[in-house]
């Protein structure tokens, strides 16, 4: 054991010594050297204002290193002298009381987390220079009120600005490549604005599209009121509006017909929704923490709702769904917790699983006549349903689909069923009658909660005393009726 440390403390030694060595002391920094060039590994100084020298010993200055100066909180200026190209991970990130940065007119890119959490900082210029902006580079940088892009730019990676005080902003016809939600959680931004002469990019009505316009790529969080999609445009992208808050409306036009994933997440202030008539496809999340909305008349052309879509719109009570409806992902009302009232095609193919999961004010639980299986978790913790009828057709009851369904009394269940699943009425305290119309389903979970509750089912079905040994069993000659 202690030849086993001892190896570990010389391994340790032998690093940091290959580390100092391969390092060179340039007054208040160590340098690392490559080709008769330098790059800042470390900033070992005191703090203030800082002026990066261009040269040290005679050899250039080209690089600002990854980590070189994080979390230096007595760092209050810095100048990037006119040879440093690139500024590189995470190089600032931290300096809390950082002001003021310049940068030398060489920078080619600043990488990610770069300045993230620099909250002192108020204004940031990019020279001509600069190629690219990093992930989340100036994100957190809450005092960050204006930005100036330099010409030059032509990527700026996700998040680039996320929760900055930025209150306008000009995308420059160079930028080829704009990552997702740049500008998330910038709340004094109302509108975005690129140049005209921008070849990919364009602006209307303060909202980011693609030079066709046919794609709205962001809307500034700082946007208020409601918002007007304006014709001709087919998609709403990915992130599109997430995280706007502010905005209490929405009406797309009617050449609409997809809208991405997590599209419209977070607008917690979103109170109405208007689709257009060509509406077919509805992205994973895209509506997840609309916390506002209160009603959904989605039209005959909707063909994909996918995972979570609507998860944990807490006050949605009505959804009206018209036919045409072909898929319906894991999740899509999860924890829509006021939803009272669902209309949906009854030909609708199966659901996801956990579909309907803490739905519990949902009394009147929908469910297509063309199902194979109940997901699972299906309508776990719907606790004001009282009775269910599982159709002819479906042959699974997945795990955990009526779970904690504590209210619920009565459950009538079609002659095609093969397999409950484990768990599958977990803590349904109050079941008291179970109507099989066909033989004894194989059990994942023996019991199945199902000792208080007495079990129907009709002659000339088998399995019951081998598969539900110990349960109240009773046989009658007819149950139909019963579980509607």
């Amino acid at each position: 054991m202690n030849r086993h440390m001892g190896s570990i403390w010389i391994w340790c030694l032998s690093c940091c010594l290959f580390f100092f060595m391969s390092s060179v002391s340039c007054g208040q920094f160590l340098c690392d050297t490559n080709d008769g060039q330098l790059t800042i590994i470390r900033y070992v100084g005191a703090g203030g204002d800082v002026i990066i020298p261009d040269r040290v010993n005679e050899l250039p200055i080209v690089g600002i290193g990854s980590y070189s100066f994080e979390k230096c909180g007595t760092l209050t200026k810095v100048v990037v002298p006119t040879g440093v190209d690139h500024i590189s991970i995470s190089a600032f990130n931290g300096c809390s009381n950082l002001t003021s940065i310049a940068f030398g007119e060489s920078l080619v890119s600043i990488g990610n987390w770069a300045f993230f959490g620099c909250i002192s900082l108020t204004n940031v210029v990019f020279p001509p220079s600069i190629r690219a902006i990093g992930y989340s580079a100036f994100g957190g940088c809450s005092g960050l009120q204006h930005v100036t892009i330099g010409a030059g730019v032509q990527t700026i990676g996700n998040l680039a600005f996320s929760s900055c005080s930025i209150t306008n902003v000009v995308i420059p016809s160079s930028v080829t490549n704009i990552g997702s939600q740049i500008f998330q959680n910038c709340r004094q931004l109302s509108s975005i604005c690129v140049d005209p002469s921008n070849n990919i990019f364009a602006s209307q009505d303060g909202l980011l599209m693609d030079k066709t316009q046919t794609r709205v790529l962001a809307c500034p969080v700082g946007m208020v009121g409601t918002v007007v999609v304006p014709g001709g445009v087919t998609d709403i992208g990915r992130d599109a509006f997430y995280g706007c808050r502010l905005i209490s409306g929405v009406v797309l036009a009617d050449s609409v017909t997809n809208i991405g994933d997590a599209a419209f997440s977070g607008c917690s202030g979103l109170l109405s929704f208007t689709f257009g008539t060509n509406i077919s496809w509805i992205g994973d999340s895209a509506f997840a923490d609309c916390s506002s909305l209160t009603r959904l008349n989605l039209p005959l052309r909707v063909r994909h709702i996918g995972e979570k879509a609507f998860d944990t719109c807490t006050k949605l009570a009505n959804v009206t769904i018209a036919d045409g409806l072909i898929a319906l992902g894991n999740g899509a009302f999860h924890s829509c917790r006021s939803l009272s009232n669902i209309s949906l095609p009854s030909d609708i193919p199966d659901f996801g699983d956990g579909v309907f999961a803490e739905c519990s004010s949902l009394t009147n639980v929908p469910i297509s006549r063309f199902a194979n299986f109940i997901g699972d978790g299906s309508y776990y913790n719907c606790n004001r349903m009282t009775k269910f009828s599982v159709p002819e057709g479906v042959k699974r009851i997945g795990v955990g689909a009526f779970a904690f369904c504590s209210r619920l009394s009565e459950i009538s269940i079609g002659s095609s069923v093969t397999n409950i699943g484990y768990s599958a009425f977990m803590q349904c305290d109050k079941l008291q009658r179970v109507f099989f119309k066909g033989n004894a389903p194989s059990l994942s979970d023996p019991m199945l909660n199902f000792k208080e509750t007495t079990i129907y089912y009709l002659p000339d079905t088998k399995g019951w005393g081998q598969r539900f040994a110990g349960c109240r069993t009773v046989c009658e000659d007819s149950i139909e009726g019963s579980g509607k």
